[in-house]
This record gives structure tokens, sequence and C-alpha cells, in this order.
């Protein structure tokens, strides 16, 4: 299916979750199953300017260092506890030795509200206190969240059937998946470069879609850069992400679109870097494009220790390891909550 509309684009790695999750049984012909689940919110500045957002969700906890870079990408360093915790809206669990979370909910205001379309019970969101501990110590910099008493909501979602409702003008939506749920698929015709280096968990996407019906129209251009790795039952996430319209992922041969590319990512990136075909099954991939991870600082992504590779819809070029190459279909029992598990646009 060709893409005709970008209708809107999600730059936050907490939008698809309720309605990406696994949903049981199918629902009848028009209609669609959502789980039932609960999540507690609470957000706070950290001293190093970044917002600090503790979330558990299904009761899958992480804590989070985030903000708005230049030009409006988003930085971001989330600590998630691969395990479940105990159900119920107080929150306890430690975080290796990044910290623990010791907190008890104290109720205020109720609201209840029922989803238009939907059949079920009420959603119930109750906004109040958390007391306890809450004493996380961010990684390089990023500062300590240290604190005993802070406002929260916790909500409540029951099991809904819904009417599907078909999206306007062959509208996309776009967004990054988290919290284990499905893995989306790359639109049709979409142009993927993607490079890392394994062995020090980094990894650089750059995805391309454009509108072959429109004449000179800008490609929507997405880059994410991120750090994965795990320390016992906690995974922890660096990334970086800057989207929009414009020109900073071009293809020199555009009737042979895998054989180079070339990217120039904006803020928080810098730099860019090129990649070529110089045989059927040999490539290059040079420049000075680098990022500003938090909890890192200036990240290269290029050097001798990257592979990269260029993919249209699900053919890549044979440069690239299997290891990095887009995955798509239902998660792993081993998917971690909040962890990037691939391709991040979805029809």
């Amino acid at each position: 299916m060709r893409v005709k509309t970008i209708a809107a684009v999600l730059a936050s790695a907490a939008i698809l979750v309720a309605l990406a999750l696994p949903t049981g049984a199918a629902a009848k012909p028009g209609y669609f199953k959502v789980a039932g689940d609960s999540s507690e919110v609470v957000q706070l500045k950290a001293p190093s300017g970044y917002r600090f957002v503790l979330q558990v969700f299904d009761r899958r906890a992480d804590v989070s260092f985030s903000k708005i870079a230049h030009q409006g990408g988003l930085q971001s360093l989330t600590y998630s506890l691969r395990r479940r915790i105990a159900p119920g809206p107080d929150i306890h669990f430690r975080l290796g030795l990044h910290g623990k979370v010791d907190l008890r909910f104290v109720p205020g205001k109720r609201e209840a509200r029922r989803l238009p379309g939907c059949t079920g019970g009420p959603s119930i969101t109750e906004s109040g206190y958390f007391v306890g501990t809450i004493h996380i110590r961010g990684q390089h910099g990023l500062g300590a969240i240290d604190v005993h008493r802070t406002a929260g909501v916790v909500a409540k979602e029951p099991p809904l059937v819904c009417r599907r409702v078909k999206p306007k003008n062959g509208s996309v939506t776009v967004g990054v998946t988290a919290y284990g749920g499905g893995r989306p698929s790359v639109p049709e015709g979409a142009l993927e470069l993607i490079a890392g280096a394994p062995s020090n968990h980094i990894r650089f996407e750059a995805l391309r879609v454009e509108e072959p019906e429109a004449i000179g129209a800008k490609p929507f251009l997405t880059f994410n850069a991120s750090i994965v790795r795990r320390q016992g039952d906690v995974t922890m996430v660096s990334s970086a992400d800057a989207s929009g319209l414009g020109h900073g992922f071009v293809s020199p041969e555009r009737d042979e679109p895998l054989s180079a590319a070339k990217v120039s990512p904006p803020a928080p990136f810098s730099g860019s870097a090129t990649f070529q075909m110089t045989s059927p099954k040999r490539g290059e991939w040079s420049g000075d494009l680098a990022v500003e991870l938090p909890g890192y600082g200036r990240v290269p992504l290029t050097g001798p220790k990257f592979h990269a590779g260029l993919c249209e819809t699900e053919a890549c070029t044979p440069t690239l390891p299997k290891s990095l190459h887009p995955r798509t279909g239902p998660p792993s029992e081993n998917d971690g909550p909040g962890e990037f598990t691939g391709n991040f646009f979805g029809e």
C-alpha cells in the first residue's frame, strides 16, 4: 500500500501503549478489543534540566530522564525493570545500583469517563500524592532524584470492545512502540538506513517516507540513535530522536535506492555520513556523524566497528548483518519494557 498522507507524528516513546498491546481473542468484524490495565505516573524536574518520569504500566516499571533538544529532537535515558512488580497503586521496586522506589499512594480527586464507541466499564483516574521514597541516581551528570512526597496519578482502564474507525484520507500514524507492544512494519516503499556496532550496543536508524504523487514535496524523515545495555534485571536505553520534513536523507541514484545514501540529521545529531555499495556484497560507511546521548555525551556513529546497510520495505543490502535487520512481528517474551525493538513506523 502506498503512503498517501502522514497524519501524525508521535515523538514520545510512551505514546503507543494501550491500543498496541495484545488483546486476546478477536472481536467481531468492525470491532477490536482493548485489554484492561492500570498505570501510575509521577513527573518531576531533574536538577540537570531534564524531566524525570516514573511510570508503571501493566505492572512494568521504568524511570526516565528526558528533554526536548534544539529544533524539537528528543533525548532520553530510561531505566526499565525487566520483571513485573506487585499489583496495586503502591509502588515498590529497586533498580539495582541506580536506586529504589518505595511509595504509598494517597488518593485525592477521582474522575470517571467512558470512551465513545466503546462498551465496557468506565476509565477511572485518581490524582493524589505518593509518600515514601524515590531515590534514583542519574548516570553521568543527569543528577539525582531524592524526594519523599510528590503529586501523582493512578489510572485504571477496564477491558473494552470498541468500534473500528477507518482513518481519513489514507492517513498513517507514525510512532515509537514501547512496553513490549506490537512491532509495526515499515510502510511499503519506505527507505531505511541502519548502522550499528553490536559490540558497543549502538544502533542508528534513518527512515524516509515519500509521497510519490506529490511532485516536489519534501519527504518525511525520522532519525533514531540508541545504546541499550542490561545490568541484572534492569535495562538501560539511552536514545535520541529527530523527525520532520526535509532532505537530510538522500539517495544519489534514485533508480537504485539501495546503492548509496547520505544522511545529515538535525540536532541532537551533528555531522553527516555516507553509505556506498562498492561491490555486490561490500559497502562503505563513512563520515563524521555523531549524536548527543544522555549519560554518554557525544557518541560517534561511524567507525571501523560499525556495519551499515540500506533496506527498502523488507529487502536489505547484504552488507547489513542479520542482527541489525529490521525486526517485525509479535513481541518476544524476552523484550523488556521500554526497550527499542526495531522499526518504529506503522500504518
